[in-house]
């Protein structure tokens, strides 16, 4: 094969003389080579040919050391003479490609790279001839060059050490080229590409269709019922009530007919709007687990209490509803129990209301909290944020940031701002010891204060019988205390001999025309404990406040199981744990031939629209303030309007 100089190529071959082919080959001076001592100025068109007599592959690497870049040669390489003394000599990694494409490459004629200009390449034959260990007399004769090894050399080449392309396109050339105006940037769509699109349009006109246009379709091709049914329950136009025992009505189907009428000592009947008997076992009360009731996941921090309140410390067992204090750390607090509401679910106005419950521990156990009572919708408890007390007139007071005297247009739950609105709490029991002998506290938690909480305590009633005094404690910073302690039968306690459920409520007619006619009445075991009527908490013109009425508010249902040093001192020696509040029943009355007050969002004291526009503060526990999140509504006595 013959290797020729083309057009710009800058390697040729050169002989080694050293080797037999050359001696056999060559006579005096080789063609194409310059003589010893002397520079070539021939001119570049010389060419190296091989034969098959020589008996050498066309794909040996022919070596040059033209220094001139003058006259050409012929030699054809030994493959022999590339393994002597190691696989390419001591510069193989000129060889393998280490300063750029030097190797050889398939289908090019390996070794048939041009020389580079004449001192170029005279100085790297200089550099080669320093290291070959024959004739180093001459730096210009390419014969002279190598002396007595058999090693070949690739000179590398001087205008540049990578291969310069040309001629030698690659199908993946068009990945490298940098011009990025190469005029194919748009093609034609295929089958394949308009397939993709019409698969994503498919997708995405089903999603609309699905999330956006069936609703608005449903929406407006609904046909309206052909009943006006109505209420919980499933009450329809025909005022059935379907017995579903998936679906609670507001009387329990397992309150016995007997039990659904209740009669006052006066002889007033009374008839049942509201029952829980708990007899499903299993339930729970988590948020969202029941129509009426919620087991709260807070700490209750008003009071100070040592427990958390978790839902799973409440459920039904065995035929009644079960609250549970364990000796388990919760939050960084000691104990684990439970708060069962109906905040904002089932509320009333007026009636009787009856809790048959056996209390945890005995009389001799001092530290237990246990409540069953009643709260205004407005507050919502352990909420503090719905509850808070701003300055109102000479009192720091829970929840009265909305008085009769609130100015036009500020933020007022209605019916209208001359219509003052609280929290009222009215207490069926607040259980506590004192020397071996359990007592409960029954109160109604009112504001504004009396001088000193000084209520009008002669006309209040103590019922003989009942062994009631009034209590010493009559109030703090967040209310006036208006109560009386009654003692709490042995039989009532979860350590008695033979514990037995024993009833513990209130009857309380709500003073609507704020003429001091309403009253609270209170019961233990069935039996009148005391009375307060709307006299006991008469206007005070001497420090400038009016009368505060028996509550009219719509009343929501609180039961708990609490430990503070709040409430009374704790003895933990008596203490055993777990302790277990057990309620049999919850039972709402409420007069015959009166209307039904039973809703948290009647229309002379409205909750819901208020309540929903200040949803953050009462469905978060951590918000403490009211101002943390809105403003205090003016009011006429304070800001003027």
């Amino acid at each position: 094969m013959s290797y020729a100089h083309q057009g710009g190529a800058n390697y040729q071959s050169v002989p080694n003389p050293s080797d037999g082919s050359f001696n056999r080959n060559m006579s005096g001076n080789p063609q194409g080579f310059p003589a010893p001592g002397r520079r070539s100025t021939g001119d570049a068109s010389g060419s190296a040919s091989g034969s098959a007599e020589s008996g050498r592959s066309s794909n040996s690497p022919m070596i040059s050391n033209n220094q001139g870049g003058g006259g050409g040669g012929s030699y054809v390489g030994s493959q022999r003479d590339l393994t002597t003394n190691g696989e390419y000599g001591p510069y193989s990694h000129l060889r393998k490609g280490s300063m750029g494409k030097m190797g050889s490459r398939p289908g090019q004629g390996r070794g048939a790279y041009a020389a580079g200009g004449a001192a170029a390449g005279a100085t790297l034959g200089a550099n080669l001839n320093q290291h070959d260990a024959g004739n180093r007399a001459s730096n210009y004769s390419a014969a002279s060059s190598y002396g007595g090894d058999n090693k070949k050399y690739y000179q590398p080449q001087q205008d540049g050490l990578l291969w310069d392309g040309k001629g030698e396109a690659e199908p993946d050339d068009y990945l490298h080229n940098p011009d990025s105006k190469r005029g194919d940037s748009l093609h034609p769509c295929s089958a394949r590409g308009i397939l993709n699109v019409l698969a994503l349009v498919v997708i995405v006109t089903g999603l609309l269709a699905l999330f956006a246009g069936y609703p608005i379709i449903a929406h407006y091709t609904k046909r309206p019922d052909n009943t006006s049914g109505f209420n919980i329950g499933g009450t329809n136009g025909s005022g059935q009530v379907p017995n579903v025992p998936s679906i609670l009505g507001l009387v329990d189907n397992d309150t016995l007919p007997a039990d659904r009428e209740w009669t006052n000592p006066d002889g007033i009947k009374h008839h049942c709007v509201f029952s829980d008997e708990f007899n499903t076992p299993g339930r729970t009360f988590w948020p969202g687990d029941d129509p009426y009731w919620t087991a709260v996941d807070i700490w209750y921090g008003a009071t100070g209490d040592y427990e958390w309140y978790a839902p799973e410390q409440i459920n039904t067992t065995d035929g009644h509803l079960q609250i549970t204090m364990e000796d388990r750390p919760t939050h960084n607090l000691n104990f684990r129990s439970g708060m069962l509401q109906s905040w904002n679910k089932f509320c009333f106005q007026g009636g009787y209301i009856e809790f048959s419950a056996i209390l945890p521990g005995s009389p001799n156990t001092q530290g237990w909290w246990p409540g069953l009572w009643t709260m205004g919708n407005l507050g919502r408890p352990g909420y503090l944020g719905t509850t808070d007390y701003g300055k109102t007139g000479l009192n720091w007071l829970p929840g009265m940031r909305l008085p009769a005297c609130t100015c036009s247009g500020e933020d007022h739950p209605g019916p209208n701002n001359n219509v003052g609105r609280s929290s009222p709490e009215i207490d069926a029991l607040e259980a506590q010891t004192a020397q071996g002998v359990g007592e409960a506290s029954q109160s109604l938690q009112t504001a504004p204060f009396d001088l000193a909480y000084d209520w009008d305590q002669d006309v209040a009633v103590l019922h003989p019988g009942g062994g009631t005094k009034i209590n010493s404690y009559t109030g703090g910073v967040y209310q006036e205390a208006v109560s009386g302690l009654s003692p709490i039968p042995n039989k009532a306690y979860e350590l008695a001999n033979n514990p037995t459920f024993t009833t513990f409520g209130f009857e309380y007619v709500p003073d609507y025309d704020n003429d001091g006619s309403g009253s609270i009445t209170w019961y233990i075991d069935g039996q009148q404990t005391w009375t307060v009527t709307g006299a006991s908490t008469p206007p005070r013109p001497n420090i400038g406040i009016g009368r505060r009425p028996i509550p009219t508010e719509p009343l929501s249902i609180i039961l708990n199981l609490g430990i503070s040093e709040g409430f009374q001192h704790i003895e933990f020696d008596t203490l055993q744990f777990p302790a277990t509040m057990k309620v049999d029943y919850v039972r709402v009355y409420q007069r015959d031939g009166q209307p039904d007050r039973t809703s948290c969002d009647p229309a002379d004291h409205p909750t819901a629209d208020y309540i929903n526009r200040h949803g953050d503060v009462y469905n978060n526990p951590n918000v403490t303030q009211w101002r943390d999140k809105y403003n205090w509504p003016k009011n006429k006595l304070i800001d003027g309007c």
